[in-house]
């Protein structure tokens, strides 16, 4: 990136920024820490936009649209009314259900007779309660009528002189002012008033090219007014200073636009303490991975980029984690149906990392011999037989889960060794060598190879890491806080036993297999036909509820295992802001 400043004079900074617009590679620098009332105002908009946009997006196009509507914020208004409208309408209509709830069990209760009743001195008192709960004493106590009884709860009624409602172990139904012929034409015309609603809400479904419309419209009026925002006023608004951030690359298309223009300018190379703009360049196998990146945070301007350094160890996580030939094949299968299917450009990096994660399921899984939880190891098929003893075991599994965990660790901090010798240099470099070091001598001499050399190599990396963990130090300062970072070691440990969770979800998905298998195979054997069923039943639910769960679980931990142990080794700093040119969207 260069960083640029543009000098222009105000009657022609409109002009000039038309034509920065137009170019569409420059980024501008935000030099205010807070936005505009105007910028506010217009992301609030920008948000109800958005979310009216898939809240259409979710209902069907009817063949014609007859609301005739013109711009988005009629849209937005009559999507609010309709919104508004149905939500009474539910409401009106949960509370006829209920009421139609309690007056069902009574009948026809003709409520101008209660009332003449209650006139003269007489009340009907409506009760219900569970069939074990009625006491027949209560007839005794009462003049109690029922009204109907369907063997587990009693509806009844006491006539009575008293206004009082009489104390007896029941409920008391508070009986609705409307006839239940008034209640039933009512909810039929409630029903008919939330189709007509939701018929106009359908209609609506053929606005969102109008909403689309109006939220590039609003976007780049945010982003002029963001220029504007962010435009140095001097010699009392005569003169205008705007500076912007460009790639190396398309440099030379903005300097004819300036040199043409007449524009004063300088441009520069950043520095540390800029806050340079991220436009990332990945290799087409790294840009699969890149959606995991972005999950986390953009790597600053001047350290390394390690989406293509984490994507072959996330492949192979994700494989570990699931390993089942069968799975893989799943996963192989739908994403590449998918991919010639969905039309979407922006899925397509989804649907080709799914192919990488699927393979390496295909992968891991023949190298443990697994497929739909059989283990190939146990089956008796003749060419397999030669195949059996080269199947990986639980015990060398382990193993190889500790081995990748420790080779991803000292791989980071080979990483953070190269990025600190790039952004600060040689000297911040030496304190993780010092690690790389310590660590490889310390296995040297647990493995009793090379004993005297391991030593070496131990001394070395804590000599290292005690005098060059902060070179900005004295001596003092230095041993103070190396000391400190080779207590970290105990940290050390931990991350390397978090490799252990590859070993423990391949086995559990596995395992879970096997279980399912073995409980759908019981199932066979009985009832013709149905026994058959049933194994189908079980094995297909129970696959396919062990698939979803390992394969969430295959995908959650590699991510937690790279942003968590892997950046923290690497010494990853993060915080970087996206390039996001100054150009025309509409």
């Amino acid at each position: 990136m260069l960083k640029y400043s543009f000098l222009i004079y105000h009657r022609e900074y409109d002009d000039f920024l038309m034509k920065l617009r137009a170019l569409g590679i420059v980024h501008i620098e935000t030099l205010q820490e807070s936005i505009s009332e105007k910028a506010e105002e217009a992301l609030k908009q920008l948000h109800k936009l958005s979310e009216a946009k898939k809240t259409l997006e979710q209902l069907e196009k009817p063949p014609i649209e007859n609301l005739n509507l013109k711009t988005a914020d009629e849209v937005l208004q009559k999507l609010n009314s309709l919104r508004n409208t149905e939500a009474q309408q539910e409401k009106r209509k949960k509370e006829i259900e209920i009421q139609l709830e309690v007056l069902r069990p009574w009948g026809e209760i003709p409520g101008k007779r209660l009332e003449q009743l209650n006139a003269e001195g007489v009340y009907l008192h409506f009760f219900e309660c569970s069939k074990s709960r009625f006491d027949k004493n209560w007839y005794n106590q009462h003049a109690l009528y029922i009204a109907q009884d369907n063997g587990k709860h009693v509806w009844f009624f006491i006539v009575d002189n008293d206004a009082a409602i009489p104390e007896i172990q029941a409920e008391y139904i508070s009986i609705p002012q409307h006839s239940l012929a008034t209640l039933l034409s009512e909810y039929e015309k409630v029903q008919h008033a939330i189709g007509k609603t939701e018929t106009e809400l359908h209609a609506l479904a053929s606005y969102t090219d109008l909403l689309s419309q109006a939220q590039l419209k609003l976007e780049e009026e945010m982003d002029w007014d963001n220029a504007m925002y962010n435009t140095y006023l001097h010699h009392d608004g005569k003169l205008q200073l705007l500076q912007a951030w460009v790639p190396v690359t398309q440099a030379e298309e903005l300097n004819t636009l300036l040199e043409n223009s007449g524009v004063a300018f300088t441009s520069e190379k950043p520095v540390v303490d800029d806050k340079v703009p991220i436009l990332l360049k990945n290799s087409a196998f790294s840009k699969v991975y890149q959606p995991i990146g972005d999950l986390f945070s953009l790597p600053i301007y001047s350290e390394l980029d390690l989406t293509p350094y984490f994507a072959p160890f996330f492949t192979l996580f994700f494989g570990m984690c699931l390993g089942d030939v069968g799975y893989g094949l799943i996963i192989l299968t739908t994403v590449i149906v998918l991919r010639f299917t969905i039309k979407k450009p922006e899925i397509k990096p989804l649907l080709n990392l799914g192919i990488f994660l699927g393979g390496a399921t295909v992968l891991f899984g023949l190298l443990t011999g697994t497929v739909f939880g059989i283990a190939l190891a146990t089956v008796n098929i003749p060419f397999l037989i030669n195949l059996k003893d080269k199947f990986l075991d639980v015990d060398q599994l382990f193993n190889l889960s500790l081995i990748i965990g420790i080779t991803q660790i000292l791989f980071g901090m080979a990483l953070r060794a190269i990025n600190r010798w790039r952004m600060y240099g040689f000297a911040y470099a030496l304190s993780p060598i010092g690690w790389i070091l310590g660590i490889v001598g310390a296995l040297m001499y647990a493995a009793h190879f090379q004993n005297l050399i391991a030593l070496a190599s131990i001394a070395i990396g804590l000599f290292l890491i005690i005098a060059f963990s902060n070179p900005d130090k004295g001596i003092l300062g230095r041993i103070g806080t190396g000391l400190w970072d080779i207590y970290g070691i105990t940290g050390l440990f931990g991350d390397v036993l978090s490799y252990i969770r590859l070993f423990a979800l391949g086995l559990s998905s596995s395992i879970l297999g096997l279980v399912v298998n073995s409980i759908s195979l019981s199932l066979l054997g009985g009832v013709p036909v149905i026994s058959q069923l049933l194994f189908l039943i079980v094995l297909l639910f129970g696959h396919g509820l062990n698939f979803g769960i390992s394969t969430l679980s295959a995908f959650v931990h590699p991510v937690r295992l790279t942003f968590v142990e892997f950046y923290k080794n690497a010494g990853f700093i993060g915080g970087g802001k996206q390039y996001k040119p100054f150009k025309s969207k509409s």
